[in-house]
């Protein structure tokens, strides 16, 4: 579930992040795409159980990586839309 990577172990670990992040922070969404051919559908539903939030997945949308992620800025329009910065 590390992908092989020492530096991601302590993360699956619950506990380890904190209690339930979307407490601290207020919006947690996870990205994730059925096809990745790197990362499994399946870590973003355990981001999910150790962070909270909401799993989005996007399909047909390979490694999420691009410079360009529509359905990010989609969300992050939605999250500010109304707020004064």
């Amino acid at each position: 579930t590390d992908l092989g990577w020492p530096t991601l172990r302590p993360f699956f670990k619950k506990g380890v992040v904190g209690a339930n992040v979307v407490e601290k922070v207020g919006v947690v969404k996870i990205f994730a795409s059925d096809n990745d051919p790197y990362v499994p559908l399946e870590h973003a539903y355990k981001y999910q159980e150790i962070l909270g939030g909401e799993v989005v997945i996007e399909n047909g949308k390979e490694h999420l990586w691009q410079e360009e992620y529509e359905g990010l800025l989609h969300t992050v329009r939605q999250l500010f839309a109304g707020m004064k910065i």
